[in-house]
């Protein structure tokens, strides 16, 4: 029937659009320095549909990446916690911060949803591994090369009550190994 027409066609076009960028990644260009306050705040404008807080913290939130890939990454997990907490309505919740431990800087992502199946554990970024039938299983995968790319990690830290990521990189001059 025409719903799941429809359904195909978007399946087929997100999976389409999370190729492309990790074919990107492969071809990464020159790293820049990055202002996380500067692209986290653009990154979050774009989400009109559900309420996404965040407010810049302090200055000096600079790494060396590539702005588009980190971008993406970051609209991945928003994604993600959007359609995990559409169904919530109003009562809805996205919340982003920056913080900064030691040598890394770090984007938390957290919502009010249903959570990670804990029987997934650290899988989720395992290409293609997915616990929603209509879902690629790519994106959480992309994230993770993104983080990699650039001497950085993704966490997924698990509570009570919805989904945690933590998508880390390090400070602007500090070493990547």
């Amino acid at each position: 029937d025409l719903a799941r027409l429809i359904c195909a066609i978007q399946y087929v076009k997100h999976a389409a659009h999370v190729a492309t960028c990790m074919h990107a990644l492969q071809a990464v260009a020159e790293p820049r320095s990055v202002d996380l306050n500067e692209l986290v705040k653009s990154v979050t404008s774009v989400f009109a549909d559900v309420a996404v807080g965040f407010s810049p913290t302090y200055p000096g939130t600079r790494i060396i990446g590539s702005a588009f890939h980190i971008q993406n990454a970051l609209l991945e997990l928003l994604s993600n916690a959007r359609d995990f907490t559409h169904h919530l309505g109003p009562s809805a919740a996205i919340r982003v911060w920056i913080d900064s431990q030691g040598d890394m800087h770090h984007i938390h992502v957290v919502d009010n949803g249903p959570g990670v199946l804990p029987t997934l554990g650290d899988s989720i970024f395992d290409l293609f591994v997915t616990s929603v039938e209509k879902r690629t299983g790519m994106g959480l995968a992309y994230v993770k090369q993104v983080a990699l790319a650039y001497a950085g990690k993704v966490q997924y830290l698990s509570g009570d009550n919805g989904a945690h990521f933590v998508l880390s990189f390090p400070k602007l001059g500090m070493p990547t190994e």
